[in-house]
């Protein structure tokens, strides 16, 4: 078993490389601690052939750099002299497979947690590649906080100015260059801890060496809408997955109706029975407590969805860690009940996004667009922070739930690959269901007490039916954009290279001292992976980012909202 650890400087790699390494009980290499072993070799003029890696305490220790029979590991760790050079030995194809050779010549055909530039690439057969990575001034923090504990540097300044630029000239080298691809496990370390994320990897790599996986947990809460559900399970029927990789569990909430007869037409549902009509949260609650899957989906019960429906959310929660993804969607017209193909009009979150940044993260207050009609997110955050039970009737308990996930420190990205198709109901806000939301809004506000919650107050003149307030005009009130001095558009249209994130990412970091905000437009095809690594591109310079078609529609609209000094780069 072979698991790959890259990242940038500052975001843990060798702590938490290690600490998983002894938590499964097999060896850690670094292949940072032979580069800078070949960078002592080159200043001291010694030969790179006498180089070997050992360890003490049955690998329950970071592993030992030998040379000739002496441990020089503490001479290579916080060198202003190898500092200075190792992102150069790193770059050069012969010094590559000088290391590689070291590598493999010790590991032979045992298992190992690797952990440096490019490993995934040399190890292709690695059952997990993992990229770690964090806020920049949290890693700058971190590495300045260990050079003072270890007090190894007599000038620390000089020693993180070298650090900086070895992290960037990582990224831009073309040999064993720090890349984010598409197989790798995206991990933001910067609020979360080693033990939660070594936990995290843990059990992913449990799941994975299941023979017997359940991959996801569709969960579906049901109230009297059985002509509706029937509908919603004939599509989940025909996924493009199989049927034993995912599981679909329907929580009736005391439904009146033939909900329970519907569900039993459907072999291999799971139904279950709530105590009593308590509400929504508390049906998707009991449906999480005995699901099996490592993904959970929420999906409503009036919602048809596409055959890649389930496999897109897999998808997504395999390349990010901690991620709530927001499926879009679309309302059919009356008497309409299966998916049509001609194009149905976006809903309101669609076209906001479309004009503010498909990469939500850049929203102030992302949780306000947590709707549950279509929503994943991995089971142990599922499970974590489940829906407070307290909401009556229609409205809040999905915004409620999203506020406290953000305030969890998730990741929010929106999906418009992932779209569910709501069937036509009567969806017109009256007196009495606008009252509801009112003593649901009263509660959210009761048990949190933040500005931003507070902010939330001003959507009641949109859904007041006496008012009908526009809801774009109090989205812009409620979300003010932040102004930048610089901004630079990057048109990316030629999309022939290999791999097309590490060209954006090589883009940002030349022009990375000059602006304040990019404004990114892509071929629409490559914008989920934009969106799944967005974070990376974010902590070298934020941005915002639009679909080549959506740049074309609303460009104008975009360059008007951020009123700034606009240097277009094409």
């Amino acid at each position: 078993m072979i698991i790959t650890v890259d990242g940038t400087s500052g975001a843990g790699k060798s702590a938490f490389a290690n600490e998983l390494a002894n938590s499964l009980g097999i060896k850690h290499i670094s292949l940072g601690f032979i580069f800078r072993a070949i960078a002592w070799c080159l200043i001291n003029d010694n030969s790179e052939n006498k180089l070997s890696v050992s360890y003490t305490n049955n690998y329950n220790s970071y592993p030992t750099i030998m040379f000739d029979g002496k441990n020089i590991t503490r001479e290579i760790q916080g060198n202003l002299a190898i500092e200075k050079i190792v992102s150069s030995v790193g770059a050069q194809k012969r010094y590559e497979e000088i290391a590689y050779s070291i590598i493999k010549k010790h590991l032979g055909s045992e298992s190992a947690v690797i952990e440096g530039r490019n490993t995934h690439g040399f190890f292709p057969n690695a059952i997990l590649n993992i990229i770690l990575d964090a806020k920049r001034d949290e890693r700058f923090n971190r590495n300045r906080r260990e050079l003072e504990r270890t007090n190894k540097i007599k000038d620390i300044e000089e020693f993180l100015y070298y650090n900086k630029k070895r992290d960037e000239n990582d990224q831009k080298r073309s040999v064993g260059s720090l890349q984010v691809t598409e197989d790798m496990f995206y991990i933001d370390t910067t609020n979360t801890s080693l033990e939660e994320n070594v936990k995290m990897v843990m059990d992913k790599i449990e799941c994975i060496e299941k023979r017997e996986r359940i991959l996801a947990s569709v969960i579906i809460p049901a109230y009297n809408r059985s002509n509706h559900l029937k509908e919603c399970l004939h599509y989940l029927e025909k996924q493009n997955i199989s049927s034993v990789k995912y599981e679909i569990i329907v929580v009736d909430d005391q439904s009146t109706d033939d909900t329970r007869e519907v569900v039993a037409t459907f072999p291999g549902v799971r139904y279950i029975q709530n105590n009593g009509k308590r509400g929504p949260g508390s049906a998707r609650n009991k449906g999480v407590a005995i699901a099996r899957g490592e993904v959970i989906i929420f999906l409503d019960s009036d919602i048809l969805v596409q055959e890649d429906f389930i496999l897109t959310h897999i998808d997504y929660h395999n390349k990010s860690s901690r991620t709530v993804v927001l499926g879009a969607r679309r309302h059919l017209p009356e008497h309409i009940d299966y998916i049509p193909k001609n194009k149905i009009k976006m809903e309101s979150r669609e076209v906001l996004i479309s004009k503010y940044s498909q990469d939500i993260n850049y929203l102030m207050h992302p949780w306000s667009l947590c709707y549950t009609c279509i929503v994943s997110l991995p089971s142990f955050l599922a499970k974590s922070t489940t829906f407070n039970e307290d909401f009556k009737g229609w409205g809040m308990e999905d915004i409620e739930w999203g506020y406290r996930l953000h305030n969890n420190n998730v990741r929010w990205l929106f999906s418009n690959r992932s779209i569910g198709y709501h069937l036509y109901h009567d969806r017109n806000m009256n007196d009495k269901k606008f009252n509801q939301w009112k003593l649901n809004l009263e509660h959210f506000l009761q048990l949190h007490r933040g500005e931003d919650a507070k902010k939330f107050e001003m959507f009641s003149s949109v859904f007041d039916p006496n008012i009908k307030a526009n809801y774009m005009e109090i989205y812009e009130e409620f979300n003010p954009r932040e102004e930048y001095g610089e901004v630079k558009i990057l048109n990316i249209q030629n999309d022939a290279n290999d791999n097309f994130f590490n060209y954006i990412q090589k883009k940002f970091l030349l022009i990375k001292e000059e602006v304040e905000l990019v404004i990114l437009v892509v071929p629409s095809h490559h914008l989920n992976t934009i969106l799944i690594y967005s974070q990376f591109l974010n902590n070298i310079i934020p941005f915002i980012v639009f679909t080549v078609n959506q740049w074309e529609e609303n460009k104008e609209t975009i360059l008007e909202s951020i009123k700034n000094k606009i240097n277009i780069q094409w």
